[in-house]
């Protein structure tokens, strides 16, 4: 991020999908970034390869900002250890926030199913359109990876609603691609769930829906469907 001042931060669940990219996000803009994860993994080792280390209790305490996975308990020994030494701690979505903040066009993609394939296809098409843009993706892309920096004119991310962390992300262009009844122990109902959805489009500047779920979404919404031809954009003559 464009700071004045670099920090250190420690991702706790660094092995996560979304931890691992704004870990990388972080170290790409000079930030000294190193993290602790249950298990080593194919993510976790491509960290280190890249200069993050994982698991090095030498470093622990040498951190003044402490990012926490929606994953790690309230009791985790290592949470309680940073808190006691008065760490800022901040949880993922917080992060990824504010790094999404400092990008002046923000694509959020939401949904309960397809959110990751559809990032990495927009994030294909916008390196096709060769455009400045930076993604993070919920996934690994064969090609690249889940963060792809290539400039600082648009941000497009995965946004997910699991523990209400899509209500922490605000996007210029927000697309919800479906809603099904899962993480409703998030919201306590399935009618909580949709209306956090519905708050994310109704945020945006422009919100794009697939047509089913446009009761959710502002009038001037896009929409479009696989099957409905009353929506603004639909697919007509599939084949397979």
């Amino acid at each position: 991020m464009k700071e004045k001042e670099k920090n250190t931060y420690c991702f706790l669940g660094i092995g996560g999908i979304s931890m691992s990219a704004l870990a990388l996000f972080l170290a790409s803009r000079g930030n000294k970034v190193f993290g602790f994860d249950k298990k080593e993994s194919e993510i976790t080792n491509n960290l280190v390869s890249k200069g993050i280390a994982v698991n090095d209790y030498n470093l622990i305490d040498l951190c003044n900002i402490v990012v926490v996975s929606s994953a790690i308990s309230n009791e985790d020994e290592l949470l309680k250890r940073l808190l006691r030494k008065n760490k800022k701690i901040i949880n993922r979505g917080e992060l990824l926030y504010k790094i999404s903040s400092e990008f002046p066009l923000k694509i959020g993609v939401a949904g309960t199913h397809g959110k990751t394939t559809t990032t990495a296809m927009l994030a294909h098409i916008l390196n096709c359109a060769n455009l400045s843009f930076s993604a993070h993706i919920g996934g690994l892309d064969s090609e690249f990876g889940n963060m792809y920096l290539k400039g600082e004119n648009i941000f497009l991310s995965e946004v997910c609603e699991y523990k209400k962390n899509i209500a922490l992300f605000n996007s210029e262009m927000a697309l919800l691609l479906n809603v099904a009844n899962d993480h409703v122990e998030s919201y306590g109902n399935f009618n909580n769930l949709k209306r956090e959805f519905s708050s994310y489009l109704n945020r945006s500047k422009t919100a794009i829906v697939d047509y089913d779920f446009c009761d959710l979404a502002p009038q001037n919404a896009i929409t479009f469907s696989i099957n409905n031809s009353n929506a603004d954009y639909y697919a007509k003559a599939i084949t397979y």
